[in-house]
């Protein structure tokens, strides 16, 4: 009967221990989920201020290329428009002086 009794005992002690190491443990887990919530919160948070910021950058990016583009089509286009017009006519000159050249042989 003694026997019975310590079992009893220790199973009740067994059992609370169960009970304050699963209470232990889901304070744990639950100080985890927290930081967990609260980094995702901030990665939000980040991820927002770093879309305005880049899409600022890139805007100003475009318009920096826009504004160059234009200075040296300003400043090279109607030559780069001379030098292919020059280049065309070379080509067909080539071409044509190919074209006589089999029409002869043949």
């Amino acid at each position: 009967m003694l026997e019975r009794r310590y079992a009893i005992y220790s199973g009740e002690e067994v059992a609370d221990n169960e009970r304050t190491y699963d209470r232990t443990e889901e304070k744990a887990v639950r100080q985890v989920i927290n930081e967990i919530v609260s980094i995702r919160d901030l990665l939000k948070s980040e991820l927002e201020v770093r879309e305005k910021e880049d899409t600022a950058l890139l805007d100003s990016m475009l318009y920096a290329q826009q504004r160059l583009q234009d200075a040296i089509l300003q400043s090279f286009g109607d030559e780069a428009a001379a030098d292919a017009e020059k280049s065309a006519a070379a080509a067909n000159a080539n071409a044509a002086r190919e074209e006589n050249f089999y029409t002869q042989r043949v």
